[in-house]
Formats: C-alpha cells, sequence, structure tokens
C-alpha cells in the first residue's frame, strides 16, 4: 500500500487534511529491522516517531530483575511519540518481534515543514497534545488499578 494512505489510516493522524498528510509523505522514509534487531533503547535521546507498515514490535522496560516486556505492538500502530516534542531521552526500548517494516518521520524534518505552515503546525501540535493527554489518563488510570492491586494483596497477606 502507497505510505500516504498508510498515513492516512494511522488514528494520530485522522484530523489531518490531505495537504497536511501530502507534507508528512514527504518526509517520511521506509526503514526495515530483522527479528531481534534494536530499534531503539531507553535512555537515548528520541529524534524520531515510527509507524508499523508491517511486522510487530515489543516494548521493553528496565525493572529490577532485567528488562520487562510493558507492550507489544503490530501493523497500523505508532510508538516514539513523544520524540517529536521534546529531546528527552526514550522512555523504553523497542525490539523488533519479527521483521519489520516501519515509517519514521524524524522530529528535525517535521519541524522545518511546521514551521512554513503554521496552521499546519497547529493542527499538528493539537493531535499530538489531545493523544497525548489521553495515554497520560490511561497511565493514572492502571497506575492507580496497580496501587489498588498492590494494597489489596498487602492487607491479605497481612491477615494472615
Amino acid at each position: 500500500m502507497e505510505r500516504r494512505n498508510l498515513l492516512r489510516q494511522i488514528p494520530l493522524f485522522a484530523d489531518l487534511t490531505s495537504t497536511d498528510l501530502q507534507k508528512l509523505n514527504e518526509i517520511a522514509r521506509d526503514v526495515t529491522f530483522d527479528k531481534g534487531q534494536i530499534i531503539f533503547t531507553e535512555g537515548s535521546v528520541g529524534d524520531s516517531l515510527f509507524f508499523i507498515n508491517s511486522g510487530s514490535v515489543r516494548v521493553l522496560k528496565k525493572g529490577n530483575i532485567g528488562k520487562e516486556e510493558v507492550a507489544s505492538l503490530n501493523s497500523g500502530k505508532h510508538f516514539g511519540e513523544m520524540a517529536l516534542i521534546d529531546d528527552g531521552p526514550r522512555s523504553a526500548t523497542v525490539e523488533a518481534v519479527e521483521n519489520t517494516k516501519l515509517i519514521q518521520i524524524k522530529r528535525e524534518e517535521l519541524e522545518k515543514i511546521l514551521a512554513m505552515d503554521l496552521d499546519f503546525a497547529y493542527r499538528m501540535y493539537r493531535i499530538m497534545a489531545k493523544y497525548l493527554c489521553l495515554r497520560l489518563r490511561q497511565t493514572t488510570k492502571d497506575f492507580a488499578f496497580k496501587t489498588e492491586t498492590v494494597n489489596m494483596l498487602n492487607s491479605y497477606i497481612f491477615q494472615y
């Protein structure tokens, strides 16, 4: 499938115009990773957003006993979106589970086209803010559930 049509199917870009999508298509590039290959590592500086064209990846987070898988993503999903907003460190490691084809959008190239079209920049940053708010709400909900579960288990354990 043509890359522009793939970009159109990504929920993150659902509200963008055809012209916006064409601009993204012009800076997007196709990259391929072999099974087991690391796409980026936790702590490295983020500079790109990735969309999974085909294949799958797993997201790994460092823990006390090594790396723990925190998510598994497949075709149509994206990751690394925070790198389009800031140049902070990656929050996790991402590894290809199988041979995987990705579409990559680099922050530096995106910033150049956003600087030339402020209306597009507004739409893009609004979409990113809405998406990151959604993720933060889900993370807060997940954290509350895990905290509640740990407290419940602790009260159960200490009863006996």
